[in-house]
């Protein structure tokens, strides 16, 4: 029989969300630091920060995409969570066991 700790999927679904996709959304916000000339790192007299600023955009992309996935992840764990406690319950009520 599987046995399956709701409160460990929830516990995971919050740190997915306060610590990992926290951290990347906030190196997506670091990436817009370009926007408006700024630039995070200093070019030599052959670069210019045309480029950077390009590729910011494109990790400003990646990493707004991969923030997003987490949360999705966080969300479909507490669902999991919550779909595993209302079986549990109805398993329950069918054997006699009253709620849990």
């Amino acid at each position: 029989m599987l046995q399956v700790d709701a409160a460990e999927l929830r516990a995971t679904a919050k740190r997915l969300r306060d610590e990992v996709a926290n951290g990347v959304g906030g190196a997506c916000e670091a990436t817009s630091a370009t926007e408006g000339g700024g630039i995070l790192i200093g070019f030599d007299q052959y670069g210019s920060r045309d480029g950077y600023q390009a590729v910011s955009q494109a990790w400003r992309a990646e990493l707004g995409a991969f923030a997003e996935a987490i949360r999705q992840l966080a969300d479909a764990l507490e669902k999991a969570a919550d779909n595993y406690d209302r079986s549990d319950r109805d398993a329950a009520r069918r054997l006699g066991g009253g709620h849990r």
